[in-house]
């Protein structure tokens, strides 16, 4: 969701609730606001740990191929 969501989300619930104060308003903006950079900040913790997942899956797997393949090469055909 991003910063135009928000304001349309907002907008709208001033013209269902008329009688929101601009101060409730605002602390509504500010709660959006927080809860938007918090799920900012899990999904780049979460893309972080998935990548260096595949790394640490993954580097093995390409070690032991490439040693094998480095130990073929010295053997004459």
């Amino acid at each position: 969701m991003g910063y135009y969501d928000t304001k349309i989300r907002l907008s709208d619930m001033q013209q269902k609730y008329p009688n929101l104060t601009q101060e409730e308003f605002e602390k509504q903006l500010q709660e959006e606001k927080q809860n938007q950079e918090a799920a900012w900040r899990y999904q780049r913790i979460r893309r972080f740990i998935n990548s260096l997942a595949l790394v640490v899956v993954s580097l093995p797997f390409y070690l032991y191929h490439w040693r094998k393949i480095q130990r073929g090469v010295d053997i004459p055909a």
